[in-house]
């Protein structure tokens, strides 16, 4: 039962997108659940998030996050597994090294441009994993690292401004809960947002999309990207530099992979953990300014 007023009266309940109201019978304002807010002049009753949703407390929303990004773990060290398979039957890595190397200077562009496209479209048949896989056996694990760097960050700005100056109009017409969510984010913490989605989520091409359909401005953006993007690339760079050992399971289980996996699990759910920090203080902050209204 939604928390309303005392004395018989009926109140109106908006939900985020304020497009439909329903009403409801009246109960006692001392039943007032700690999810809604009562405008003392307005005598409203207005939920803080859709009441479908369920209410989780920062600790809950951690402690689930912290189980998806494990399994998110598991997955990794499968394609980790799968990529291995394929570069050891299917890929000659030496003959793939001496044309890179052919290309000369124009080699690491051709890099960076591959994967800063690869990061503006969702390509199944290009697997990202596939990409620093081959990144790091043929230029090295540090030199490929930064390349591939380079090129996820370089396509996640276009596609930011892809999203805010050619399709952002279109895009915002088709407005949706999730985009709703992620402006509501972002907008009340610009670039700490956005360092938690990288660490959280990494370089999901929806996501360079989306933020650019948020308030925070390109600067921003991109510092925060750039930063972001950094641990887990040169993490998997190492990791996947392994992938022409024999034992694949055995040299990811040994140290430092085992280390590095550990560290991936932990920046995932820092990034979780912050995320859902900045949503906690951004609502308590939505409920302290509609208090003084």
């Amino acid at each position: 039962m939604p928390p309303v007023l005392s004395g018989g009266r009926r109140v109106v309940w908006c939900s985020y997108s304020a497009a439909s109201c329903r009403r409801f019978p009246v109960v006692d304002e001392a039943q007032e659940d700690t999810r809604f807010l009562v405008q003392r002049e307005g005598r409203r009753v207005i939920p803080l998030h859709d009441p479908a949703e369920s209410d989780q407390s920062p600790l809950q929303r951690i402690l689930r996050g912290s189980a998806k990004s494990f399994a998110g773990v598991l997955v990794l060290v499968l394609a980790i597994v799968v990529t291995g398979i394929i570069v050891q039957r299917y890929i000659d890595v030496d003959g793939l090294r001496a044309r890179v190397e052919g290309l000369g200077v124009l080699a690491p562009l051709v890099v960076v441009s591959v994967v800063a496209v690869r990061n503006m479209l969702v390509l199944p048949i290009l697997p990202m994993a596939l990409l620093i896989g081959i990144g790091s056996l043929v230029f090295g694990k540090f030199s490929g690292a930064c390349y591939i760097w380079v090129g996820t960050t370089l396509g996640a700005i276009l596609a930011f401004m892809l999203a805010r100056y050619c399709i952002g109009d279109v895009a915002s017409r088709l407005s949706s809960r999730v985009l709703r969510s992620l402006n509501e984010v972002v907008s009340s913490s610009g670039p700490l947002s956005i360092l938690g989605l990288r660490l959280a989520f990494y370089t999901r091409t929806p996501l360079n999309y989306g933020c650019g359909l948020t308030s925070v401005s390109l600067g921003e953006y991109a510092v925060a990207t750039l930063i972001g993007l950094a641990p887990r690339t040169f993490i998997l760079s190492y990791l996947f530099e392994r992938v022409q050992d024999p034992d694949l399971v055995q040299a990811l289980l040994a140290y430092p992979s085992l280390i590095l996996l550990h560290l991936l699990l932990v920046l995932k759910i820092g990034g979780i953990g912050l995320l859902t920090l900045l949503v906690w203080r951004a609502r308590k902050t939505l409920i302290a300014n509609r208090e003084k209204v």
